[in-house]
């Protein structure tokens, strides 16, 4: 989503009524991740559905935030060194089966994956997430595998560690080869075979 959408949906939600706050230290690390002052993030709770618990209202603040914090169509270093997950062994056959068949597409999948990934690590930090294995064990959810493989590389980052834009992350992660062609696979895996949840995935993979 670029800045300009991000306006508008937060004007429209600002006529339509109070816009509900969302923690402080959730803001805090929504500005880090965006790499810029954020107003109200809180518009983005208005599109939770109305029966929808705490931490589900809170992921949408923090998911529809962190969709403006990199745009590919404008950033073509980043879409440039990104470009890889376009064939990834493991990412192409979902890419065909979501219909991903054109650059925007591509990059929109991209940006949604990123958001989810960070939306999922910035909401625990809070205490206000459901596990990532309740998020991603579903049928559905089992398909977001750049996400979990993002989300997995997040978790490995320092805990006392100041947060990086999620620009600078990605850039860093490819520069280091954590970030390329045959890792997101193993990060997949790696994901599902965490100590803490004792049942490996090789099965959910794509294909099998």
């Amino acid at each position: 989503m670029n800045l300009l959408a991000a306006f508008l949906l937060a004007a429209a939600a600002r006529a339509a009524g109070p816009v509900p706050s969302i923690p402080e230290s959730l803001a805090r690390d929504l500005e880090a991740v965006v790499g810029r002052p954020i107003e109200a993030p809180g518009v983005f709770m208005l599109e939770a559905p109305g029966d929808a618990s705490r931490h589900i209202r809170l992921r949408f603040a923090a998911h529809g935030t962190l969709l403006t914090a990199i745009d590919l169509d404008s950033d073509k270093k980043l879409a440039a060194k990104l470009a890889f997950a376009r064939t990834d062994e493991i990412l192409a056959p979902i890419l065909a089966k979501r219909g991903v068949d054109s650059t925007a597409a591509f990059y929109a999948f991209v940006e949604e994956e990123a958001a989810q990934a960070w939306d999922q690590l910035l909401c625990e930090r809070v205490g206000f997430a459901e596990t990532p294995w309740q998020r991603w064990t579903t049928p559905e959810g089992a398909d977001h595998v750049l996400a979990i493989a993002l989300y997995d590389l997040l978790t490995m980052e320092p805990k006392d560690a100041p947060l990086r834009t999620m620009r600078e992350q990605l850039l860093r992660w490819v520069e280091q080869d954590r970030l390329a062609p045959g890792e997101i696979r193993q990060r997949y895996l790696d994901f599902y075979s965490d100590e803490r949840r004792p049942t490996t995935r090789e099965d959910a993979l794509p294909g099998n």
